[in-house]
C-alpha cells in the first residue's frame, strides 16, 4: 500500500511540475513569445517584426482605471519619449480583449510614436504574458525578456541603467 501511495505521489508531483512549466508566463531570461495584434490601419502585426534595440510591451484594458494611470505616467516620462523618438526603444501598446470600435476611442490618447493596436481574441498574449493588466515588459534586441512586471515609475531608471551599461 505504501508503495502505491509513493508511486501516486510521484506521478502527481511530476505532472504538476510539467503543467507548471508549460503554463508559466514570460520571465526574465525567457525569449518572448511572439503574438499578433491589429494596428490602427487594420493590419495584423507580429511583435517579432518590430525591430529595435529595446522593445517595451504594454498590455492594458481601455476600461481599466489602473491602466489609465499607467498611461498617464508613461506619457509624462520625457526620458522614455526621447528613447522612443531616437528609435532606441520601440513601444508596443496593445489593448487586450478590445474591439476595433473600443480601440478607436482610445487610439488618440496614446503617444503618436508608440506602436498601438488591439486584440479581440488575445489567447496567446494572455497565455504567455498576463497575470494582470496593466503589464509592462522590457525586451532586448533579440526579444529576450530583460524586465517583467515593471511599474512605470521604475521603467525610466531601469532603461537609463541598461542603456548606459551598453555605452
Amino acid at each position: 500500500m505504501k508503495y502505491l501511495s509513493v508511486i501516486a505521489f510521484v506521478c502527481i508531483f511530476v505532472t504538476d511540475i510539467a503543467f507548471a512549466q508549460t503554463n508559466t508566463k514570460c520571465r526574465v531570461g525567457d525569449v518572448a513569445s511572439d503574438f499578433t495584434f491589429v494596428n490602427n490601419k487594420g493590419k495584423e502585426v507580429y511583435m517579432s517584426d518590430v525591430n529595435a534595440q529595446y522593445t517595451i510591451l504594454f498590455f492594458y484594458s481601455p476600461d481599466c482605471e489602473h491602466c489609465q494611470k499607467y498611461i498617464k505616467q508613461l506619457k509624462k516620462d520625457d526620458i522614455l519619449a526621447s528613447f522612443v523618438s531616437d528609435s532606441i526603444i520601440a513601444f508596443i501598446a496593445v489593448a487586450i480583449e478590445t474591439t476595433e470600435e473600443e480601440f478607436g476611442n482610445v487610439f488618440f490618447d496614446l503617444p503618436i510614436d508608440w506602436i498601438k493596436g488591439y486584440c479581440e481574441d488575445c489567447e496567446e498574449i494572455i497565455e504567455h504574458y498576463l497575470m494582470k493588466t496593466p503589464a509592462l515588459f522590457v525586451l532586448d534586441d533579440i526579444k529576450t525578456v530583460i524586465k517583467s512586471d515593471i511599474e512605470p515609475k521604475e521603467l525610466k531608471n531601469f532603461l537609463i541603467n541598461v542603456i548606459e551599461e551598453e555605452k
